[in-house]
């Protein structure tokens, strides 16, 4: 039976087939949200979160890693908080990250839609979340961090971009996320890869997808 406790049986699949409607509501009200932007074209948000778990579901996070690397990446996502791995709390972002769009949704004139703030927002709310999927108040905590953050990552990569100088941009992101920066880069490429960036700017996203398999590859060998 599915059980947002048993975090095995929130699969994409399931979510998509409505198995948890009742349960966790929220997630499918993200259905009633459409965002145009460069990062998502006329993209409903349930639509954009669900490729997101696909991505995540698949790894595709570790494509560029090494077998030493992956090796590494694997042991310290497999590390447990209290009663839940780091993995585990990446997959629950990937689930919350999005779900204050129904609050923070901007319509503009020229046809753009973005939610600002959606991902403060949304940190607000996990505390009520967390022990629906049977969280610790530790992990709980974590969760919320992983959420306020995952939006902060991004903006880091375009800083590398816009600056050139990775080194000391990953350094400052490093001191204001402390040990959730691997976490928060594993969750960022998930993101991207369930973006439609791909499409509406293919060099863009080549380019951020670089920047963080770079980075994630770099962190796996600081482990």
């Amino acid at each position: 039976m599915p059980d947002l406790k048993n975090l095995t049986t929130i699969t994409s699949q399931a979510l998509e087939a409505g198995e948890f409607a009742t349960d966790f509501p929220e997630y499918y009200a993200l259905k009633t949200v459409t965002e145009n932007s460069l990062w998502h074209d006329h993209q409903v948000v349930f639509d954009h979160v669900q490729a997101v778990l696909r991505a995540f579901e698949t790894e595709q996070y570790v494509q560029g890693l090494s077998e030493g690397q992956l090796a590494k990446v694997t042991a310290y996502l497999a590390q447990k908080l209290e009663s839940h791995s780091r993995l585990e709390l990446v997959q629950l972002c990937v689930l919350c990250h999005d779900l204050a769009k129904t609050q923070t949704l901007i319509q503009h004139p020229d046809g753009r839609a973005n939610c600002p703030g959606h991902e403060l927002v949304g940190a607000a709310r996990v505390s009520e979340l967390g022990p629906r999927f049977g969280l610790t108040a530790r992990e709980t905590d974590h969760l919320e961090r992983l959420v306020r953050y995952h939006g902060l990552i991004s903006e880091f990569v375009t800083r590398v971009i816009d600056t050139d100088q990775p080194a000391e941009n990953w350094h400052l992101f490093a001191e204001t996320v402390g040990e959730l920066s691997l976490d928060l880069t594993v969750m960022m490429l998930c993101d991207l890869a369930g973006s439609d960036l791909a499409r509406t700017d293919a060099a863009q996203f080549q380019a951020q997808r670089t920047i963080l398999q770079t980075y994630l590859q770099e962190q796996a060998d600081a482990i």
